[in-house]
Protein backbone atom coordinates (compact mmCIF):
# COMPACT_ATOMS: atom_id res chain seq x y z
CA UNK A 1 0.00 0.00 0.00
CA UNK A 2 1.56 3.58 -0.93
CA UNK A 3 1.37 6.06 1.87
CA UNK A 4 1.33 9.95 0.95
CA UNK A 5 5.41 10.57 1.46
CA UNK A 6 5.86 12.67 4.88
CA UNK A 7 8.01 15.97 5.23
CA UNK A 8 11.54 15.13 5.22
CA UNK A 9 12.50 11.59 5.49
CA UNK A 10 9.25 9.45 7.83
CA UNK A 11 9.11 6.33 9.64
CA UNK A 12 11.38 7.45 12.51
CA UNK A 13 10.93 8.50 15.87
CA UNK A 14 10.53 11.92 16.09
CA UNK A 15 13.57 14.67 16.97
CA UNK A 16 13.46 17.92 18.27
CA UNK A 17 14.43 20.45 15.51
CA UNK A 18 15.12 17.73 13.05
CA UNK A 19 12.10 17.30 11.05
CA UNK A 20 11.30 13.50 11.36
CA UNK A 21 7.97 12.36 12.04
CA UNK A 22 6.99 9.94 14.20
CA UNK A 23 4.09 6.65 13.77
CA UNK A 24 0.96 9.06 15.28
CA UNK A 25 1.70 11.25 12.37
CA UNK A 26 2.30 9.40 9.23
CA UNK A 27 -0.89 7.34 10.79
CA UNK A 28 -2.62 11.47 10.75
CA UNK A 29 -1.00 11.95 7.42
CA UNK A 30 -2.48 8.75 6.15
CA UNK A 31 -5.57 8.16 8.10
CA UNK A 32 -8.18 7.13 4.90
CA UNK A 33 -4.89 5.06 3.12
CA UNK A 34 -4.57 3.16 6.46
CA UNK A 35 -8.15 2.86 7.47
CA UNK A 36 -9.09 1.75 3.68
CA UNK A 37 -6.30 -0.87 3.92
CA UNK A 38 -7.68 -2.24 7.14
CA UNK A 39 -11.02 -1.94 5.53
CA UNK A 40 -9.92 -4.34 2.58
CA UNK A 41 -8.35 -6.78 5.13
CA UNK A 42 -11.28 -7.34 7.16
CA UNK A 43 -13.92 -7.09 4.58
CA UNK A 44 -12.27 -10.22 3.04
CA UNK A 45 -12.11 -12.30 6.47
CA UNK A 46 -15.85 -10.79 7.05
CA UNK A 47 -16.78 -12.59 3.24
CA UNK A 48 -15.33 -15.91 4.38
CA UNK A 49 -16.71 -16.29 7.34
CA UNK A 50 -20.23 -15.48 6.12
CA UNK A 51 -19.48 -17.99 3.24
CA UNK A 52 -18.49 -20.55 5.89
CA UNK A 53 -21.42 -20.00 7.79
CA UNK A 54 -24.07 -19.86 4.78
CA UNK A 55 -22.72 -23.40 3.54
CA UNK A 56 -23.16 -24.83 7.09
CA UNK A 57 -26.63 -23.91 7.02
CA UNK A 58 -27.43 -25.49 3.76
CA UNK A 59 -25.63 -28.59 5.32
CA UNK A 60 -27.95 -28.58 8.46
CA UNK A 61 -30.79 -28.34 5.98
CA UNK A 62 -29.34 -31.25 4.15
CA UNK A 63 -28.87 -32.80 7.02
CA UNK A 64 -32.85 -32.32 8.67
CA UNK A 65 -33.80 -33.54 5.09
CA UNK A 66 -32.33 -37.08 4.93
CA UNK A 67 -33.26 -37.36 8.97
CA UNK A 68 -37.07 -36.26 8.25
CA UNK A 69 -37.24 -39.03 5.21
CA UNK A 70 -36.08 -41.85 7.69
CA UNK A 71 -38.15 -41.08 10.18
CA UNK A 72 -41.36 -42.92 11.10
CA UNK A 73 -44.83 -40.56 12.07
CA UNK A 74 -47.45 -42.46 13.86
CA UNK A 75 -50.79 -41.79 12.39
CA UNK A 76 -54.12 -42.88 13.82
CA UNK A 77 -56.04 -43.04 10.85
CA UNK A 78 -53.82 -46.73 10.45
CA UNK A 79 -56.14 -47.63 12.93
CA UNK A 80 -59.65 -46.60 11.70
CA UNK A 81 -62.43 -48.11 9.58
CA UNK A 82 -63.44 -51.22 8.65
CA UNK A 83 -60.36 -53.05 8.19
CA UNK A 84 -58.63 -50.78 11.10
CA UNK A 85 -57.21 -54.37 12.25
CA UNK A 86 -55.53 -55.21 9.20
CA UNK A 87 -53.97 -51.99 8.64
CA UNK A 88 -52.70 -51.72 12.36
CA UNK A 89 -50.78 -55.01 11.53
CA UNK A 90 -49.66 -53.94 8.59
CA UNK A 91 -48.22 -50.46 10.28
CA UNK A 92 -47.06 -52.17 12.98
CA UNK A 93 -45.26 -55.07 10.74
CA UNK A 94 -43.66 -52.24 8.39
CA UNK A 95 -42.54 -49.86 11.13
CA UNK A 96 -40.79 -53.28 13.09
CA UNK A 97 -39.18 -53.63 9.71
CA UNK A 98 -37.68 -50.15 9.73
CA UNK A 99 -36.28 -50.34 12.67
CA UNK A 100 -35.02 -53.77 12.41
CA UNK A 101 -33.14 -52.96 9.48
CA UNK A 102 -31.60 -50.13 11.30
CA UNK A 103 -31.04 -46.64 10.94
CA UNK A 104 -30.99 -45.21 7.13
CA UNK A 105 -30.87 -41.89 7.54
CA UNK A 106 -27.57 -39.37 7.80
CA UNK A 107 -25.66 -40.01 11.50
CA UNK A 108 -23.53 -36.57 11.20
CA UNK A 109 -22.94 -33.64 9.08
CA UNK A 110 -19.17 -35.30 8.06
CA UNK A 111 -19.57 -35.91 4.14
CA UNK A 112 -22.50 -33.91 3.36
CA UNK A 113 -20.84 -31.54 0.45
CA UNK A 114 -21.36 -27.98 1.84
CA UNK A 115 -20.07 -29.01 5.44
CA UNK A 116 -17.34 -30.36 4.11
CA UNK A 117 -16.85 -27.02 1.66
CA UNK A 118 -17.78 -25.10 4.50
CA UNK A 119 -14.94 -26.47 6.77
CA UNK A 120 -12.44 -25.49 4.38
CA UNK A 121 -13.47 -21.66 4.38
CA UNK A 122 -13.93 -21.52 7.82
CA UNK A 123 -10.55 -22.99 8.20
CA UNK A 124 -9.19 -20.28 5.71
CA UNK A 125 -11.09 -17.55 7.35
CA UNK A 126 -10.21 -18.54 10.77
CA UNK A 127 -6.61 -18.37 10.46
CA UNK A 128 -6.96 -15.07 8.95
CA UNK A 129 -8.42 -13.35 11.79
CA UNK A 130 -6.36 -14.46 13.90
CA UNK A 131 -3.38 -12.95 11.78
CA UNK A 132 -4.75 -10.22 10.89
CA UNK A 133 -5.12 -9.50 14.96
CA UNK A 134 -1.57 -10.01 15.23
CA UNK A 135 1.18 -7.57 14.19
CA UNK A 136 3.56 -9.73 12.15
CA UNK A 137 0.16 -12.07 11.26
CA UNK A 138 -1.09 -8.73 9.64
CA UNK A 139 2.51 -8.26 8.14
CA UNK A 140 2.34 -11.34 6.45
CA UNK A 141 -1.95 -10.50 4.73
CA UNK A 142 -0.58 -7.36 3.96
CA UNK A 143 2.44 -9.13 2.12
CA UNK A 144 0.64 -11.59 0.42
CA UNK A 145 -2.33 -9.12 -0.68
CA UNK A 146 0.15 -6.14 -1.61
CA UNK A 147 3.45 -7.64 -2.83
CA UNK A 148 2.36 -9.57 -5.69
CA UNK A 149 4.09 -6.90 -8.25
CA UNK A 150 7.32 -6.75 -6.02
CA UNK A 151 8.51 -3.80 -4.50
CA UNK A 152 7.20 -4.13 -0.83
CA UNK A 153 9.69 -4.48 1.50
CA UNK A 154 9.65 -5.47 4.48
CA UNK A 155 9.87 -2.38 6.10
CA UNK A 156 7.22 -1.17 4.51
CA UNK A 157 5.12 -4.10 5.55
CA UNK A 158 5.58 -3.67 8.90
CA UNK A 159 5.24 0.08 8.83
CA UNK A 160 1.61 -0.88 7.24
CA UNK A 161 0.89 -3.39 9.91
CA UNK A 162 1.42 -0.92 12.24
CA UNK A 163 -0.33 1.78 10.57
CA UNK A 164 -3.51 -0.87 9.52
CA UNK A 165 -4.05 -1.93 12.99
CA UNK A 166 -4.08 1.19 14.58
CA UNK A 167 -6.54 2.78 11.78
CA UNK A 168 -8.67 -0.38 12.23
CA UNK A 169 -7.85 -1.87 15.55
CA UNK A 170 -11.56 -2.06 16.34
CA UNK A 171 -13.10 -3.64 13.39
CA UNK A 172 -9.98 -6.31 13.49
CA UNK A 173 -10.31 -7.23 16.83
CA UNK A 174 -14.04 -8.08 15.99
CA UNK A 175 -13.25 -10.04 13.03
CA UNK A 176 -11.18 -12.17 15.56
CA UNK A 177 -13.53 -12.35 17.98
CA UNK A 178 -16.41 -13.65 15.19
CA UNK A 179 -14.41 -16.25 13.00
CA UNK A 180 -11.05 -16.69 14.79
CA UNK A 181 -12.56 -20.60 16.35
CA UNK A 182 -15.32 -20.28 13.47
CA UNK A 183 -14.58 -24.05 13.35
CA UNK A 184 -15.33 -24.34 16.47
CA UNK A 185 -18.74 -23.55 15.80
CA UNK A 186 -18.68 -26.48 12.97
CA UNK A 187 -17.42 -29.08 15.15
CA UNK A 188 -20.34 -27.80 17.71
CA UNK A 189 -23.06 -28.22 14.83
CA UNK A 190 -21.64 -31.76 13.69
CA UNK A 191 -21.92 -32.57 17.20
CA UNK A 192 -25.45 -31.62 17.43
CA UNK A 193 -26.20 -33.57 14.01
CA UNK A 194 -25.10 -36.35 15.91
CA UNK A 195 -27.68 -36.21 18.82
CA UNK A 196 -30.44 -35.70 16.22
CA UNK A 197 -29.48 -38.80 14.39
CA UNK A 198 -29.81 -41.03 17.59
CA UNK A 199 -32.99 -39.11 19.35
CA UNK A 200 -34.62 -39.85 15.53
CA UNK A 201 -33.24 -43.60 15.21
CA UNK A 202 -35.08 -43.95 18.96
CA UNK A 203 -38.13 -42.14 17.93
CA UNK A 204 -38.38 -44.86 15.50
CA UNK A 205 -38.14 -47.42 17.71
CA UNK A 206 -40.83 -45.65 20.36
CA UNK A 207 -43.03 -44.98 17.51
CA UNK A 208 -42.79 -48.85 16.39
CA UNK A 209 -43.63 -49.92 19.53
CA UNK A 210 -46.76 -47.30 19.79
CA UNK A 211 -47.85 -49.51 16.39
CA UNK A 212 -47.74 -52.72 18.16
CA UNK A 213 -48.55 -51.90 21.08
CA UNK A 214 -52.33 -50.45 19.44
CA UNK A 215 -52.38 -53.45 17.12
CA UNK A 216 -51.94 -55.58 19.83
CA UNK A 217 -54.62 -54.21 21.86
CA UNK A 218 -57.11 -54.30 18.83
CA UNK A 219 -56.30 -57.79 18.46
CA UNK A 220 -57.73 -58.50 21.98
CA UNK A 221 -60.62 -56.11 21.37
CA UNK A 222 -61.36 -58.74 18.16
CA UNK A 223 -61.38 -61.59 20.02
CA UNK A 224 -63.60 -60.06 22.88
CA UNK A 225 -66.21 -59.55 20.33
Amino acid sequence: MCFRAPPNRGGMAPRNGTGYIGLDQWLALNQPQSAAMADNLVSGINAQGQKAESLLGEAGEYLQHGIDGASLNYNDEDFAGNNGLLRAEDAAKNAKATVDAGWQGPTSLEGIKPYEMGRGVATNAGQQANLAGDFYGRQALLSKEYGKGGGYSPGSQRLDSALAGAAGGDKIDAAKSQWGNLLGKFDAANTAANASAKAAEQRNKDVAKQYADNAAAMQRRHGED
